[in-house]
């Protein structure tokens, strides 16, 4: 449970959920809100069902509920084991900004290491999966991801924001598409994965270069 990344405080209430209730019903509580209320009178003994689904939902409550701060460090040994984390100034900057991003998308903590990989890879290392490939980087995604690196080259400054505005100003606008199709072609070579944080924030995260690399090089692969 601890290498899954399960929070001890959310395994400890599933436990105690296990042929146990709280006197108001409650299922989210703590060891010690336990403890203060129990009465062996509201035990029960028959079939308890140990629920992964249930301990799912009670650990995500949980990672919701954490202070950012302490969910990042909670976070660093599981990219640490992945390779993509050494524990530099500037990897914690990026991890304390990514958290809000994924806080409220993970139902077990190892689930960063794909979330966050896009962020912490070496650019060297970096490549688009073989499958979000097919699915994303058709033919018809090369004039999409150049259009968007034309349009986000000349940015000065550089934020959610302004890179946003940029890429609607030439995705949607300018070409005419709908924001998802758009986005799912940028997503893919920026991030090479189908799975990441909010596109235009992780954007704003991996920095310009990066970026424009990224889309350059995914727009010349295509046929």
């Amino acid at each position: 449970f601890v290498e899954q990344g399960y929070l001890p405080e959310a395994l400890r209430n599933f436990l105690g959920l296990l042929g146990y209730s709280q006197p108001d019903g409650t299922e989210v509580f703590t060891f010690e809100e336990m403890s203060r209320d129990f009465d062996w009178a509201r035990l029960n003994t028959v079939g308890p069902v140990f629920d992964l689904d249930k301990l799912g939902w009670l650990n995500g409550h949980y990672v919701r509920e954490l202070a950012p701060g302490d969910l990042a460090d909670r976070l660093e040994p599981f990219l640490r084991d992945a390779g993509l984390y050494t524990g530099t100034a500037d990897q914690r900057a990026l991890l304390d900004g990514a958290v809000p991003l994924v806080q409220t998308r993970m139902a077990v903590l190892s689930e960063c290491v794909d979330l966050l990989r896009c962020l912490f890879v070496a650019e060297e290392e970096f490549a688009v999966e073989p499958a979000a490939r097919e699915k994303a980087l058709g033919a018809d995604a090369a004039p999409v991801l150049a259009a968007c690196a034309d349009a986000l080259e000349p940015l000065g400054e550089w934020t959610t924001e302004s890179v946003q505005s940029a890429m609607d100003a030439a995705l949607i606008e300018g070409l005419g598409l709908k924001r998802g199709k758009a986005y799912a072609h940028v997503r893919t070579a920026v991030t090479g994965s189908g799975i990441a944080p909010p596109l235009p924030e992780s954007m704003a995260l991996l920095g310009k270069e990066k970026v424009l690399r990224r889309l350059r090089a995914a727009a010349a692969a295509q046929p």
